[in-house]
């Protein structure tokens, strides 16, 4: 019979990879985004233009990383509570009805 405990525990790890999944993910995106988005004003700069805002240029971008590293970690997520539940119910003893 599987305890509650475990199957909280169980629970408590995947959501913990859930979210250092979506905190390394997202941290490396936006970190990639910077990037671009800095070479994109200096760019600009360089030939004269005028440059865009952190708002109007930066923050699209971090809005879409959030919404990619949210969906892998709501994919794990799901994948964990879905084998969580799945291991829990297998191997909760069977009950056998007798023959009428």
């Amino acid at each position: 019979m599987v305890r509650r405990s475990d199957v909280r525990w169980a629970l408590g790890l995947w959501l913990g990879l859930a979210a250092i999944v979506f905190m390394v993910r997202f941290d490396w995106q936006t970190r990639e985004a910077a990037r671009q988005f800095a070479a994109e004003q200096l760019a600009r700069h360089e030939r004269g233009l005028a440059t865009t805002t952190i708002n109007a240029g930066f923050r699209p971008r971090v809005r879409a990383e959030a919404r990619r590293a949210g969906m892998w970690s709501g994919l794990i997520l799901v994948t964990g509570v879905t084998a969580t539940a799945w291991a829990s119910r297998s191997k909760a003893p069977r009950t056998r009805r007798a023959p009428i």
